[in-house]
């Protein structure tokens, strides 16, 4: 199964369009939520991915789950905008800590070693990088979520052409309100449009930078839906943010 979500840029806030594709395929299931710029809203509850698109909670809701974390290339300067690399990593792991505040889940971040597969189980179950999403003023961020031999991972990624700052102005969007939603899709949330929500398909510029991050009601009861209630943690690697490295260039032959 294939869902993508799309979110569109306004002076006045970012809309998020949902349209549904269908598409069998063997083993693999796969789920993509996308910020980008110009639609109409289709959801109108708090939603979930259902079971498929969960992390796995042996001991039944309300036990601890540990979801490892990594960066591809989210540090190699390709991000547009004034953040430093520290303040992006700051962004992300706020973004983390705050979801972990109402569920047991802890984030555990760990060296990036690729994509995760069935042939690469020790890689990590969330990825976050960037990638070129439809160039400025179209789609903002992106989650994807894959399940393939029964082992779920899934991306989170920046668009690299749109302008990201801590607080949103002009055509500058709010990294840390992104990040906080597209982890939300991460985790098994869908959209909201009803109530009002971080998960809601417009981005309202919310918060006004590091530490001002908050969840709403309806957010809270939709992640606790699906992990019952408790208290996560959040286990970053320390010292500072590394540029990813280029790419060793194959010798000719």
């Amino acid at each position: 199964m294939s869902n993508t979500t799309g979110m569109n840029t306004k002076n006045t806030g970012v809309n998020l369009l949902w349209e549904e594709n269908v598409e069998e395929l063997t083993d693999v299931q796969h789920s993509s939520q996308d910020f980008s710029s110009d639609g109409t809203v289709l959801e109108s509850d708090f939603t979930t991915f259902g079971s498929v698109f969960r992390w796995p909670q042996p001991g039944g809701k309300g036990s601890p789950v540990n979801v490892t974390y990594s960066y591809s290339d989210l540090f190699d300067g390709e991000i547009q905008g004034d953040l430093s690399n520290t303040e992006i990593k700051s962004a992300i792991e706020e973004a983390f800590d705050l979801w972990a505040d109402y569920v047991p889940l802890n984030f555990v971040e760990i060296r990036d070693v690729g994509d995760k597969t069935p042939k690469n189980l020790d890689a990590a179950d969330i990825r976050i990088g960037h990638e070129f999403l439809g160039g400025r003023g179209g789609t903002l961020g992106r989650a994807s979520l894959t399940t393939a031999s029964g082992e779920l991972a899934t991306t989170v990624n920046f668009d690299n052409a749109d302008e990201w700052a801590l607080t949103a102005s002009g055509f500058k969007f709010n990294f840390l309100e992104v990040a906080v939603h597209e982890i939300g899709h991460a985790l098994g949330l869908n959209h909201e449009s009803g109530k009002p929500a971080i998960m809601n398909p417009s981005v309202q510029n919310r918060y006004s930078g590091l530490g001002t991050a908050f969840l709403l009601p309806d957010d809270i009861n939709g992640i606790q839906s699906i992990y019952g209630q408790g208290k996560g943690s959040l286990d970053p690697l320390g010292g500072q943010p590394a540029p990813t490295p280029a790419p060793t260039p194959t010798p000719a032959p």
